[in-house]
């Protein structure tokens, strides 16, 4: 597997793990007398999250192309 391969497959790993942590916190599983508190870090959470997303997104499609333009 190439290094372009393999940096690829990494990436679309991890926005799939950071797809399910999103997830999880925007689907209201946060109760409890602390709620407020607590869907404010999920909020948090969130925005890392998908700050994440954007950077593994340009990995990805970077990588992509490198393996799409190896294989022509």
């Amino acid at each position: 597997m190439s290094a372009a391969a393999k940096a690829a497959a990494e990436a679309h790993t991890n926005l799939n793990i950071f797809a399910a942590v999103v997830s999880l916190m925007d689907g209201g599983h946060v109760y409890g007398p602390s709620a407020d508190s607590a869907a404010q870090t999920a909020r948090k959470i969130v925005q890392l999250c998908k700050a994440e997303q954007r950077k593994q997104l340009l990995i990805y499609d970077k990588n992509i192309a490198a393996v799409k333009k190896g294989t022509k």
